[in-house]
Order: C-alpha cells, then structure tokens, then sequence
C-alpha cells in the first residue's frame, strides 16, 4: 500500500491494459477490494442531479450485490469508486459486472432509454491489511472534495458508506 494514494505512482497504476495484471488473479473470499470504474467514454453522466439520483438509489439494492458486501462508495460525474468485501468465492469481476448492470438497467427503466453507462472492465486493488480500510475510505469519500466539486464531504450527495 503506497504512503498516500494522493501518490502519483498510486493513480499512474490503473492505466490502459491494466486488465492484463489480473490474469491468473483469483478472487478471495472475505477479502476487501479498492473498485474504480468509469463511465462509457468518460462522460459526465452523473453530472446531471436527477441521473446521480436514479444511481444511487439502486447502489446499496441486496439484488446488486447478492454475493458481496459494499462498504463505501462515490459516485463522481464520470466514475464510481467503492470498497468491496466478498462475501462468496463468486469472482470479483462477475460480483463487479452484475453490479454495472444493475445500474444501467435501472437507469434505463427509469428515464425509458438504452444507454450503455459503463466503458468494459474495472480496476481493483486488494487491501492488504486492516490498517489501509480507513486510508482507502477517506480517499473514497474526499474524492469530490479533491475534484472540487464541493468544499466539505458532507455537502456531497452521492456517496455512503457503512459506518455512518
């Protein structure tokens, strides 16, 4: 785990390809994972209130993680970040894909259309000890604070996580 995920080696590490480091990789039960993925060609989807509305009242739905545990997330206007505990030996990549298309679903039953929300893929660091929960949630939740999108976590709308 890097001294800060401010670290430019941190966010250099999830780049184009980077699906490639997860060959042979297995998912781990109880094991807690860093997500980020983001929106199909990065558009700001999520810049529009009413469409971050929709999302995330269907974030924390039991149908869009049957097989997992989400701790934390931010939706921002391009991507979603969370903290993801695996609950089953299900893979992450297909806990990550029901996910995705539990969102998209519900976005298109709500405003009547098709989009494809997401780009393929995701990216995902394992936590390796306990001590890194607290540092990866902090990152999680001041995202929008570091993009400016707000002055204070708690003037953010779109995010939770469980200890609150």
């Amino acid at each position: 785990m890097p001294d800060s995920l401010n670290d430019a080696n941190f966010r250099n590490s999830f780049v184009r390809g980077s699906h490639a480091l997860r060959k042979g990789r297995t998912s781990i039960e109880n094991q807690i994972y860093f997500i980020t993925f983001k929106t199909r060609d990065r558009q700001p989807i999520f810049n529009d209130f009413e469409n971050a509305k929709i999302c995330c009242c269907h974030i924390n739905d039991s149908k869009a993680w049957p097989s997992a545990t989400l701790l934390c997330w931010t939706l921002m206007p391009d991507h979603f970040h969370g903290l993801v505990q695996l609950n089953s030996q299900e893979p992450l990549a297909v806990v990550i894909q029901r996910f995705k298309a539990h969102l998209t679903r519900s976005f298109n039953l709500a405003f009547q259309t098709s989009q494809n929300l997401w780009q393929s893929g995701f990216h995902d660091l394992a936590l390796r000890e306990e001590s890194d929960l607290l540092e990866v949630a902090r990152y999680i939740v001041m995202n929008p604070v570091r993009a400016k999108l707000c002055k204070r976590v708690g003037d953010y709308p779109f995010w939770n996580a469980v200890w609150f």
